[in-house]
């Protein structure tokens, strides 16, 4: 699902709003998002999962190709943990019969 299509349904859903306006909510929701992402907050969304930033240490690789090795240097890594509700609803039977009707 792209971006276009999850405002378009925002659009659908909610028939007293302009599709501009859907694009505007959905775009103010991801960018508070990112933004607390960004500054290193944990965000959790119930029954969705939570993203979090995580440090990741230095450590050395090696280059697939040469078989150098190479130094990586430290960075922030972010990582998404989905909510267990979510985890049970995809393998849930009910999610196996939507899938083959498509």
């Amino acid at each position: 699902m792209t971006r276009k299509e999850l405002s378009y349904l925002i659009y659908n859903r909610h028939g007293g709003l302009l599709k501009r306006e859907a694009d505007e909510i959905l775009e103010l929701i991801l960018s508070i998002i990112k933004r607390e992402i960004i500054k290193g907050e944990k965000v959790k969304l119930s029954n969705f999962g939570t993203f979090e930033v995580r440090p990741r240490g230095s450590r050395w690789g090696r280059n697939p190709k040469t078989g150098a090795s190479v130094f990586i240097p430290p960075r922030r890594w972010l990582s998404y943990h989905p909510a267990k509700s979510l985890v049970k609803l995809v393998n849930s039977p009910r999610m196996d019969a939507l899938q083959q009707k498509s």
